[in-house]
């Protein structure tokens, strides 16, 4: 690899930072903690960010890594069992935040704030933090462009406009919702669990080889009415389909009582709840956004590339492509160095604890 492309910063991120704070070690030892790797990489943490009244600056809001958040996905030994079995042992993440403005995320702005902000903050601790996990926001300085990435509400409010992502519901809370996958008319399960198997079927990088998966993936089969299109935009249901699909290196369940039970003790880690105040009943409070990419396309320049020598042309040709074989670092606003089916992002902001939790697999594998 040549190394020589790289600046020193960068070669110290990729030898050091391994990009996940969950480890599934096959020989049990303990999960190295993010801050432990961003420490080698002498990153400070926690620093506080200058304030600014412009609101199309990002610094207006402030992020804290909090170390020592717990998470089951890698404290419960049973469920991180699992995930190392179903292939996400090195290849998924969790890290949390918390933030000291008191934004009104329950807003359309307040929430767009907040995203952009997390994922665009100019170089700084948190920037560099979320460099150790692998991802390179994209840093909007050309005052060019600026004005491509604003978003104008009928308040008359800015704000920046980069990352796309979309809001995934919380509303459904009952197991029942996948366990309908046991009717006999759905034909997916058989006695006492069993998962039904069928003639293999390829949709993309998704191996359709049981009646799960013909549920959950192809489009075309009967079956995938099962699930309105409402239903397939719940957290619930989403966690559920990242499981079944699995990480690069998968050794199947035959059975669907592993997955329910993991899908459920996911659900539970990674969100927040609260009582109504009207009724007493028990609602979801954290907001999930799946993050789609760090920036949204944007006209280019045409003379941008002309402006450039050759020899500037090649370099940073061969510098990404050094990142690429690496896996760790990404074009400047990308969030996968890989591109698989298997690839997601959730972005969870609990507005009581004013916390936000990053969620999210990276595609390992070494034939794609």
């Amino acid at each position: 690899m040549p190394t020589d492309l790289l600046d020193a910063q960068t070669q110290k991120l990729l030898q050091q930072v391994q990009g996940s704070a969950f480890r599934g070690d096959r020989d049990d030892r303990q999960p190295k903690s993010l801050d432990q790797m961003l420490q080698e990489t002498e990153l400070p943490i926690g620093t506080k960010q200058v304030s600014s009244d412009d609101p199309l600056n990002p610094h207006l809001v402030t992020f804290h890594y909090i170390p020592d958040a717990r998470s089951a996905l890698f404290t419960n030994s049973g469920l991180r069992g699992k995930l190392s079995k179903w292939g996400f042992s090195e290849s998924m993440l969790f890290a949390r935040f918390r933030y000291e403005e008191n934004l009104p995320v329950h807003t359309e702005q307040g929430l767009q704030k907040l995203v952009n902000a997390f994922f665009h903050s100019p170089a700084g601790p948190h920037t560099q933090v979320l460099n150790g996990l692998g991802l390179t926001p994209l840093t909007v300085s050309d005052a060019e462009k600026l004005e491509s990435y604003t978003k104008t509400f009928s308040n008359g409010e800015q704000c920046l406009d980069i990352v796309e992502y979309n809001q995934i519901s919380t509303k459904e809370t009952s197991m029942g919702l996948l366990e309908r996958l046991e009717d006999k008319e759905i034909g997916a399960i058989g006695a006492n669990g069993h998962i039904k198997g069928r003639l293999d079927e390829f949709i993309g990088d998704i191996t359709v080889n049981n009646v799960i998966r013909e549920v959950l993936f192809m489009e075309e089969s009967d079956l995938y009415d099962t699930y309105s299109d409402a239903e397939r935009k719940e957290f619930l249901f989403r966690i559920f389909q990242h499981l079944i699909l699995g990480g690069a290196v998968n050794q199947y369940d035959d059975n669907i009582d592993g997955y329910l039970k993991a899908t459920k003790a996911v659900y539970r880690d990674l969100l927040s709840a609260k009582k109504r105040e009207t009724d007493g009943e028990v609602e979801i409070s954290s907001i999930v956004l799946e993050i789609k990419n760090l920036k949204k396309p944007i006209k280019s320049d045409a003379n941008e590339k002309e402006n450039k020598t050759d020899e500037e042309i090649l370099k940073a040709a061969e510098r990404n492509r050094a990142l690429r074989m690496v896996g760790k670092a990404h074009e400047a606003g990308g969030l996968y160095s890989k591109k698989n089916d298997s690839n997601f992002c959730y972005m969870i902001v609990d507005q009581l604890m004013r916390h936000v939790t990053l969620w999210r697999h990276q595609y390992d594998g070494q034939w794609h």
